[in-house]
Order: structure tokens, then sequence, then C-alpha cells
């Protein structure tokens, strides 16, 4: 099956209201997955786009946060798409997140772009944003040293360019597939739990960096 016949095939599920609950679109994520995929080029940007906000979606149902992290006033969570956002993975990770009805902490999510670092920053420890996808154009402006000290915040790398950058999660290449890398020392430090559910998952490999 080819990785654009099955983002295509999902997004026409997601589209007809077919998928309307996160356990049949886990399902899918899995047809997706752990089927013989390969990302045969940037001409599949778009594609590949669908499979990164899908992948993601799919892997905060594997994360935990703590009660102390959340205010009990808060009204929802907040994930952070930090960059020049070129392939619109903001919208399809809003699109995908309501369809499939996820909830963090029983909190419904909003997403929202931000065009750099620097604006991202001056928004954490706000409360509700715990959750950050770096976007490539952010590169040169990420060191490891800039992770802030914010117990519960999940920053994800958009490609393997943020390998050995510090981060919880990245997305890689490996041997032509996609794949996530989860820095299960990282996690601990930033007080997140990650089931070992989402480990055992072929697409999913262990770093250190």
């Amino acid at each position: 099956m080819e990785i654009a016949n099955s983002v295509h095939t999902l997004w026409n599920l997601l589209s007809a209201g077919k998928v309307g609950k996160l356990t049949s679109l886990c399902s899918i994520i899995l047809i997706v997955f752990l089927g013989q995929n390969n990302l045969r080029g940037e001409h599949d940007s778009t594609q590949i786009t669908n499979l990164k906000a899908t992948f993601i979606v799919h892997t905060l149902k594997y994360v935990r946060w703590h009660d102390e992290d959340f205010p009990s006033s808060q009204s929802h969570m907040e994930m952070l798409v930090v960059g020049k956002d070129e392939h619109n993975i903001a919208s399809r990770l809003s699109y995908i997140i309501n369809s499939s009805e996820l909830r963090l902490k029983n909190l419904p999510i909003k997403v929202r772009n931000v065009n750099s670092w620097k604006e991202a920053r001056e928004l954490f420890g706000k409360g509700s944003k715990k959750i950050a996808l770096l976007l490539d154009s952010e590169l040169k402006s990420w060191e490891k040293d800039k992770y802030p000290d914010i117990s519960g915040l999940l920053i994800v790398g958009e490609s393997q360019k943020f390998l050995r950058k510090g981060l919880v999660m990245t997305f890689r290449k490996e041997n032509n597939r996609l794949k996530l890398g989860v820095n299960l020392r990282k996690a601990k430090a930033m007080n997140l739990e990650i089931s070992s559910k989402l480990l055992s998952l072929n697409r999913v490999i262990f770093q250190e960096n």
C-alpha cells in the first residue's frame, strides 16, 4: 500500500464523518504505520504532513500528564505549532483532534500556530500550553538549553534535523520510513509518563539526545 493511498483513505474517512471516535482513528493509524509504507521523496510532502499530524494525535493518547501541572481552573489544553507552517500541519492537527474527539486530562485541545520560538517562549508557563511542535524553520533558533524548565511541557521536533537537540520526541527517517524517536530520559525530566503501549509499536524507537 502506498503512503499516499493510505493517507488519502484516512482523510476520506474523516471527511465523510466515518471516523468520529478516537478508537476508530487509532485503528486506521495502525494500518498506515505498521503497513509497508515507504517515504519516496519530498513530492509526497502533503501526504507526509497528514501522516505526521495523525501520528502526533495518536501519540498524545499514550502520554500522561500529572495533575499538579494543570490549574484546576483550566478550560482547555493548547498545542503550539512553532514556525513557518508551509504545509498547514496546524490545520490538519486541529481537524484530526476535533474529528477524533481527543481530550487530555478530560480537556479539549486547541491548536495554534505561532511564527517563532521567541513568540512561543513568551506563551509557555501560562497554564494551558503544554504541547509544542517545532517546525524545521526554527532549527537555527533552537538549542538544548532553550528547553523551558516547565513541568509537563512536551516538545516534538518536526524532522530528524532536531536529533540530538534535547527534545522529548523527534520525527525521523529510518530505512526510508517515518518513525518517531522518544527520549525517555527527557520525558521523565519534564514530568511526563510515556505508556509502554506506545513504545511497543515498531514505528517508535528509543533515542538519547
